[in-house]
């Protein structure tokens, strides 16, 4: 009902293109790995929680049946799941991180989603990519490189066409663009995305430079 409603949006790019290192930024939280060793092969999703007391992780697994069961744990052990220092659970669906952070605050319907990279060629990967793109209460943001689009984020960008979704299309590390060329940098990925201005965005950040205007 309205009442439950959330916003899902999934932050969608190649490994490394800087999707956890902008969570972090905007989070104001160093809460996802970021070395390229590390990245991020489980969704993750970030809510809102009313006061620290609130913060939590929850575990969603597939259980007997094929149902979705949800197990909660203090967030603390988010940390030591990512550095291995405690196993996953089997047929892990995805993380939930419930966050008391001014960023969500602003927004506490609003669900952000740290995906796997997009041409990781991995099953599970690409199923995950496919639940939340593809999902009806969602939009995305599209997290590139500062040069070109890539076959495969073409090919992403025309399905969310199909589908008739809003496309926005975020630029990162744009402090590495020369000041004089940022624009035609933003129209030329425009044209290799075929945006069309009403319809969707090409933005740009610096979460390193902590320019997260775009």
């Amino acid at each position: 009902d309205i009442q439950n409603f959330k916003l899902v949006v999934p932050i969608i790019g190649k490994y490394s293109v800087g999707k956890s290192t902008l969570l972090n930024a905007w989070l104001e939280r160093e809460i996802q790995p970021i070395n390229l060793a590390a990245c991020t092969s489980i969704p993750t999703e970030f809510h809102f929680a009313s006061s620290l007391e609130h913060e939590k992780l929850i575990i969603t697994v597939l259980g007997d049946n094929n149902k979705i069961v949800e197990e909660c744990y203090p967030l603390a052990d988010y940390e030591l799941i990512v550095s291995g220092q405690l196993s996953l659970p089997p047929n892990l669906q995805h993380f939930e991180l419930h966050l008391h952070s001014p960023a969500l605050a602003l927004h506490p319907d609003l669900v952000l989603v740290d995906t796997p990279g997009l041409e990781s060629n991995i099953g599970s990967h690409e199923m995950a990519l496919a639940q939340y793109s593809g999902s009806a209460n969602s939009s995305f943001i599209l997290c590139v490189s500062r040069s070109h689009l890539g076959e495969a984020e073409k090919q992403f960008v025309t399905r969310q066409y199909m589908f008739g979704k809003p496309v926005s299309l975020l630029i990162c590390q744009e402090d590495l663009i020369p000041t004089a060329e940022i624009l035609e940098v933003r129209q030329t990925i425009a044209i290799q995305a075929e945006i069309d201005e009403e319809y969707g965005l090409v933005r740009g950040c610096s979460a390193k430079e902590n320019d997260l205007k775009g």
